[in-house]
């Protein structure tokens, strides 16, 4: 999600204080900002996670 989600809301592991200030960005966000990202996060959901992509890949982890 590195390519999609803008530098600002990608936080340090372990770093309670980066996560706070990222959380509070993305409220800060305008509502197109927001749609706008949704709408990315969507596609890339569909792309990367749907039921179709699951079962080829169920179907080739069968082949092997």
């Amino acid at each position: 999600l590195a390519g999609i989600l803008p530098k600002e809301l990608i936080f340090k592991e372990n770093d309670a204080r980066d996560l706070a200030e990222k959380i509070e960005y993305a409220l800060n966000m305008s509502q197109n900002e927001k749609e706008v990202l949704a709408g990315k996060l969507i596609k890339w959901v569909e792309e990367n996670h749907s039921l179709d992509l699951l079962a080829k890949k169920t179907k080739k982890e069968f082949e092997r």
